[in-house]
């Protein structure tokens, strides 16, 4: 099992690592008018260690993918609320914090 500590740490990491490599991208394409360019750097990695977290944590609904790419993080400023998971009208998670809690508890319940 991945304590809570080390699972916002990694989190946070692969957000840290993210966002490195975006400023890569557009720093190349400022060094290349007019072109597009693309690098993902870290995107093997980081596919690997989201894999890893999720086996751990029996994630099998993807719920560690959903907050990293598909809620940015629950950025509320880019999402819509609708996307945001709910049951019974109340947010599930709404930090790697809650996340870890939530998959924790689902896990258990198994």
């Amino acid at each position: 099992m991945i304590t809570k500590e080390r699972f916002v740490k990694l989190l946070k990491f692969i957000k840290t690592q993210s966002k490195k490599q975006e400023k890569f991208v557009k720093a190349l394409e400022e060094l290349s008018p007019k072109s597009y360019c693309d690098c993902y750097l870290y995107a093997e990695y980081e596919t690997e260690l989201v894999h890893l977290l999720s086996e751990i944590l029996n994630d099998d609904t993807d719920d560690i993918g959903h907050f990293l790419y598909d809620l940015d993080w629950l950025n509320k400023s880019k999402i819509e609320k609708e996307k945001c998971p709910q049951e019974d009208g109340k947010t599930i998670y709404s930090s790697p914090e809650t996340l870890y809690d939530y998959l924790v508890n689902k896990k258990e319940s198994k």
